[in-house]
């Protein structure tokens, strides 16, 4: 059966919304045994791995059916995945040949990327990865202990053959004169500590870019989510030196989102669907047999006795198209959780990760503690991130760094538009006040007066306009008949500005 004959289900295109990305399993086995691997994590807490494998032609048909304009648009983005995916180089050189050529014919743009453990890495592997892919993600916790977790088949710790093979990756790298691919880290109760040494001491080493994803599967105390608070701040403080001292800034993933979502919260309508990432909507990920799920992890490899269609997180087949679409809808049309409404962070969390939620509650869309918690730590440390740099002098410099938003929302202009700029001080004279030209008072403005008074903030938030270039409306009696800003509140926040910009005050 081509897997353009759908039998009972429906197409992306079908139900609205074609996908720009997918994984594909080339395997469900792997060189490593993590033990808090998300894919064979089973219920007595064991980690067992299939030897399932991903046919040559079975990846034809997906590739088919991932280019069809059924499915996807004028490009396409092929991550691979597993269990290891260069446990199967050969195969995944194959079909990436293939996708090339496929896609080639209809006129569509293809790329491809991955996540690798490392130490199934060959010279001839990551000269591969230069050559044919956008690049892998390098998963390492960190060095010695904190890499306790991830552990070859006999129980030890691959930190050691992990130290070789990056020194091995660097090599590669630097005589192709590449620059370093990107560290991914996963942070437990029990790893956390350390965590901020490790990830600066993989940037000093070079790598272009280090994050930390947390494990919220573990079990956490108070006394370890004071720890990640420390491990947060000590990092914070470290990027804040690179900033202040002109030395190479340290991008995180999950810090520079954050610091995009105090800058510029994301502005939800009433009846937006929650959309905390890709998943399921445009971005899917595929099983060796060929089955369809919100995203990689989704796709549990522990579940062998069951048929794709029995299989409650499976969306459908790309045989039979999307069946489940009960699921598919719950995905796509789920609004934000009121569990989340009102809190500081709901646009940039939205509920969290919806396979977390679902490994926990049973349910998508579940109230998991242990998101909440780590996400307002990191909320607190960025704010304080981005008022220490606003009294450096160097915010503008900062939000060139952290924007990694690029075009990613279309409802509204990215917060680095040529327009913010001192055209500012003569469109919002409150500001001139302070006696120095302001970048981006809009987004500052709400981010002092989130400080100053919390209902202020949400009139400015909804009122003001995005871009204030070329008007000379809001000037300082506008925004008080507005906003019905105090002379008090109007003078705390210049006094607030002044003196984060060691500006002098006129009254």
């Amino acid at each position: 059966m081509k897997p353009s004959e759908f039998k009972q289900g429906k197409s992306p295109k079908e139900l609205g919304k074609k996908i720009t990305a997918i994984s594909i399993d080339l395997t469900e086995d792997c060189s490593l045994r993590c033990t808090y691997c998300f894919c064979d994590q089973s219920p007595s807490g064991q980690v067992s791995k299939s030897k399932n494998v991903l046919s040559l032609q079975a990846g034809k048909e997906i590739i088919d059916w991932a280019l069809s304009d059924d499915v996807s648009d004028k490009e396409l983005h092929i991550e691979w995945w597993g269990g290891e995916p260069f446990i199967q180089f050969e195969l995944m050189k194959e079909l990436t040949i293939y996708a090339k050529q496929k896609a080639n014919e209809l006129g569509k743009q293809i790329s491809f990327g991955g996540t690798t453990n490392i130490v199934s890495l060959t010279e001839e592997k990551v000269q591969w990865i230069i050559d044919e892919t956008k690049g892998f993600l390098l998963s390492c916790d960190g060095r010695g202990e904190r890499n306790k977790e991830r552990i070859f088949p006999d129980g030890s710790n691959s930190w050691s053959a992990l130290e070789m093979k990056l020194e091995m990756v660097k090599e590669v790298y630097s005589k192709n004169n590449k620059p370093l691919p990107s560290i991914r880290m996963t942070a437990s109760s029990s790893t956390v500590e350390g965590m901020a040494d490790d990830m600066i001491y993989f940037h000093e080493q070079g790598w272009s870019h280090v994050f930390s994803s947390e494990n919220y599967d573990c079990t956490w105390t108070p006394e370890q989510f004071k720890q990640f608070e420390v491990e947060c701040r000590k990092l914070s403080d470290y990027r804040f030196d690179c900033l202040k001292d002109n030395k190479k800034f340290m991008a995180s993933k999950f810090f520079d989102d954050m610091a995009m979502h105090v800058i510029e919260p994301r502005k939800m309508k009433e009846d937006e669907p929650a959309w905390s990432c890709g998943a399921g909507k445009g971005y899917m990920g595929i099983s060796v047999e060929g089955a369809i799920y919100a995203c990689h992890r989704n796709n549990k490899h522990n579940t062998l006795d069951k048929e794709w269609h029995d299989k409650d997180r499976c969306l459908g087949s790309i045989y039979e198209g999307i069946t489940n679409l009960e699921l598919y809808d719950k995905i796509n049309k789920t609004l934000i959780p009121d569990k989340c409404k009102g809190c500081p962070v709901e646009t940039s969390c939205l509920g969290g990760c919806i396979a977390v939620c679902k490994d926990l509650t049973n349910d998508e869309f579940g109230s998991v503690d242990n998101i909440c918690k780590t996400k307002m730590i990191m909320y607190n440390v960025v704010l304080n991130e981005i008022n220490q740099v606003m009294k450096l002098g160097k915010f503008q410099d900062y939000l060139k760094l952290v924007n990694t938003r690029k075009n990613r929302n279309k409802d509204h202009k990215p917060v680095s538009c040529a327009c913010h700029s001192t055209t500012y001080t003569n469109s919002v004279k409150i500001f001139a006040e302070v006696g120095k030209d302001k970048d981006d008072v809009t987004n500052l403005l709400i981010y002092v007066s989130k400080i100053i008074d919390q209902e202020l903030a949400k009139k400015i938030k909804n009122n003001i306009p995005h871009c204030l270039c070329n008007t000379q409306q809001y000037n300082d009696n506008n925004l008080h008949k507005q906003f019905n800003i105090s002379e008090v509140q109007k003078k705390d926040i210049i006094n607030t500005f002044a003196s984060m910009f060691g500006g002098e005050t006129n009254g």
